[in-house]
């Protein structure tokens, strides 16, 4: 018996270590009831953040919305309002500018032009007529080689070619910033492989970096992809080669003489301008045969050697 009963005593589960069912049920209820309480309170709060965001008082620090757009064959006309909260540049008196004009006029099936520009005209624009770079005579517009899209709201601008549906320039790659001693705007490139912009002594295929174009005669001071170290001339000019072919190709021009820097990276193929004084105003020359006519083409009409060897 003395035995059986240490036997009975090893083999018996002690009852002081099990948690009663009323505390195990009590303790489930203060847990649910903690997790209610967390996830309502982060309901309120991202109800309440959401409400914030969608406030005036709290959005991108630069945005502006189309609020007239006018199409026609040869035309499209818009004006852009600037919708986000008070904001300066440098200094208080160089605010935005409330309301841009945006004119893009077709000149044939392979050139256009982009201008976005402050509605009460106090930027300074580069003639259109000898000796400045000028268009032709404009041709028929019959089968265009490229699809012009604008967003709304925030603006943007997408050019895409409609043979090979690629994407030649998009503005949603930054921010449109436009006052009076400031302006900025940005592309996606749909390559890395551009070449031109300024007059430089290595190659001319733009390398990522930082780089200036300021027409200051110091011919000693070499670019070399970081800001001020600027190039000889002053050509804001630069050809893309398209990822669908070599005989797909684009020159883009930048019709702004003031001093200006231009950053590019290659990952995504990004450029961004900024520009001191003007307006923003781009002329595009599209290939399907080529760079060497693309860059025939531009030189032709725009006579590019000669304002901007100035």
């Amino acid at each position: 018996l003395p035995e059986n009963q240490g036997l009975q005593k090893k083999t018996s589960k002690p009852n002081d270590l099990r948690i009663p069912r009323q505390q195990r049920l009590t303790f489930g209820a203060v847990l649910c009831f903690f997790v209610i309480i967390v996830l309502g309170a982060s309901t309120i709060f991202f109800m309440i953040e959401f409400q914030r965001l969608n406030n005036s008082e709290v959005r991108r620090p630069i945005d502006y919305i189309v609020t007239q757009l006018q199409t026609s064959e040869r035309r499209i006309t818009g004006q852009l309002h600037y919708y986000a909260k008070n904001e300066s540049y440098g200094k208080v008196a160089n605010t935005h500018f409330d309301t841009l004009n945006l004119a893009i006029d077709i000149h044939n099936d392979m050139e256009f032009r982009v201008r976005i520009f402050e509605s009460g005209g106090s930027g300074y624009e580069l003639p259109s007529e000898e000796p400045y770079p000028h268009e032709r005579s404009p041709s028929n517009v019959t089968t265009p080689a490229f699809d012009i899209q604008i967003t709304h709201v925030p603006f943007s601008l997408v050019v895409v070619r409609r043979a090979t549906k690629e994407t030649l320039f998009n503005t949603s790659a930054g921010q449109l910033i436009f006052s009076k001693h400031y302006m900025e705007i940005s592309t996606f490139l749909p390559s890395p492989l551009i070449y031109g912009l300024g007059e430089r002594t290595h190659s001319m295929l733009i390398t990522p970096g930082s780089y200036t174009i300021w027409a200051y005669d110091v011919f000693g001071v070499v670019d070399t992809g970081n800001l001020g170290l600027g190039a000889y001339g002053h050509q804001p000019i630069y050809l893309a080669l398209e990822n669908a072919g070599p005989q797909y190709t684009h020159i883009v021009v930048l019709r702004n003489v003031s001093p200006l820097d231009f950053i590019f990276q290659e990952h995504p193929a990004q450029l961004t301008f900024k520009m001191v004084a003007g307006i923003i105003d781009f002329k595009f020359f599209l290939s399907d045969s080529g760079p060497e006519a693309a860059t025939a083409v531009s030189y032709t009409h725009l006579t590019l050697p000669t304002i901007y060897s100035v």
